[in-house]
């Protein structure tokens, strides 16, 4: 491999690592797939195929399982409800008690529950 393509290539990893480094600080906030790729300063494709290879999984279901992961250790802690876990971990908390997150990872509240002008 040549100079250049080491350079290129370690380019990629620490644009890709600010970002990791970003979603793990900002986790609990709305991640759209645009917002990550414009801080590796990528096409939203082009980050979403490069993250994929790197990581192993797609942005979305990495930031789900952070998400997880964050929830799973906040219920070992001290006594919380689930709601205000959900709503620590960037989960939206319905009033029937369910947890909605979008595809993209970041959560939004049911239509019905905003029709009705409910709060999580």
């Amino acid at each position: 491999m040549a100079t250049s393509e080491k350079r290129s290539l370690a380019q990629y990893e620490q644009r890709l690592n600010d970002v990791l480094d970003y979603v793990e600080q900002n986790f609990d906030s709305p991640l759209p797939l645009e917002r990550l790729a414009d801080i590796a300063h990528f096409s939203p494709f082009h980050f979403h195929r490069l993250f994929k290879a790197y990581v192993g999984e797609a942005p979305h279901t990495f930031l789900r399982r952070l998400r997880l992961q964050k929830a799973i250790g906040l219920m070992e802690g001290k006594r919380r409800t689930l709601a205000e876990i959900a709503v620590e971990c960037g989960f939206a908390w319905t009033p029937n008690g369910r947890t909605i997150p979008t595809p993209e990872g970041s959560p939004e509240l049911s239509r019905g529950s905003q029709t009705r002008g409910e709060t999580p």
